[in-house]
């Protein structure tokens, strides 16, 4: 059942100085409560990418990294696959060349390292 509301909708232009103060205010302190709480959930995300995958030598950011390019690498994730492509591009920064090369190496001695976890992973254990 939809409701008409649109017809109730007073533009600030039409409402006294003290109800658009108003609303502006209360519009500021939503805003600030939305930017803190986006700042908190970055803060979190960071110190939480930082943090060691049990059992790995890798942080999360690193492991995560390295899903993302078999991801983007793999044609039978369909549009999986180009997302994590471009969201690959975007983070090495296809518009710097250094800066994308350093990346490019930085990828490249992390992918080594997974390779090197999961020989070490698959040997068996010798007495």
């Amino acid at each position: 059942m939809a409701r008409n509301g649109e017809k109730n909708l007073i533009p600030c232009s039409e409402r006294t100085k003290e109800e658009a103060r108003e609303i502006g205010r209360k519009g500021g302190i939503a805003s600030g409560k939305a930017r803190r709480e986006k700042a908190d959930l970055r803060k979190l995300m960071e110190m939480m990418m930082s943090e060691k995958v049990p059992d790995s030598d890798m942080t999360y950011a690193q492991a995560m990294t390295i899903s993302m390019l078999k991801v983007a690498m793999n044609p039978e994730q369909g549009g999986a696959a180009v997302n994590a492509y471009k969201e690959v591009k975007r983070t090495v920064g296809q518009d710097e060349p250094e800066q994308r090369q350093e990346a490019i190496d930085l990828l490249k001695g992390l992918l080594e390292v997974n390779e090197k976890n999961a020989r070490l992973q698959s040997k068996p254990e010798t007495e």
